[in-house]
């Protein structure tokens, strides 16, 4: 009998490591996952200039243009709603926020906060991004969109580990 209980107490926990490592696994996915839409939205972001700046030489971006896009990319790739909240069907949970940095030609440096203007500042370049959450440093040496996402959760198994945020960042340097 003492056999019998300890070969189920092994089980259970050989059960329970393996079920900790699917959503270490699950997290370490995420996390890619969480980059390469990042990424993609940076360079939508970046595309998204004025036309008549352009023709002078400058790139300035068309930060309306480029916040729609990035905002489709967002729920059409990630299944989010329209207040970005993950649906049923989605990989994550909760609220996806993301931070948009554009620092081009006009000499601003334009925050935009989930779709909304949070501060337009001077900058010149040769500035030093730095992100405080993940510690991302980018030099920006030329127009380049800045894209952060954080995500509250994944779906994960096990409930008592308290798995942190996923955050991630990704630029794209406008070189014309």
């Amino acid at each position: 009998m003492k056999t019998l209980i300890s070969g189920i107490a092994l089980i259970l926990l050989f059960l329970q490591f393996n079920i900790f490592q699917l959503d270490f696994d699950s997290h370490l996915r995420a996390l890619e996952e969480l980059k390469f839409q990042a990424e993609d939205c940076a360079v939508a972001g970046a595309m998204c200039t004025k036309n008549e700046s352009y023709s002078f030489g400058n790139i300035i971006y068309d930060i309306d243009d480029s916040e729609s896009k990035i905002r489709s990319l967002l729920i059409d790739n990630m299944k989010l709603d329209d207040e970005m909240n993950a649906k049923d069907d989605s990989w994550w949970v909760g609220q996806v926020n993301y931070n948009v940095y554009y620092y081009d030609d006009s000499g601003y440096c334009t925050k935009m906060c989930n779709g909304k203007e949070m501060s337009k500042d001077p900058f010149s370049y040769g500035k030093l991004y730095c992100d405080e959450v993940n510690g991302y440093k980018y030099l920006v040496k030329a127009p380049t969109v800045i894209v952060r996402l954080e995500v509250d959760s994944i779906r994960h198994r096990t409930r008592w580990v308290d798995w942190v945020d996923l955050v991630r960042v990704a630029s794209y340097e406008y070189d014309g």
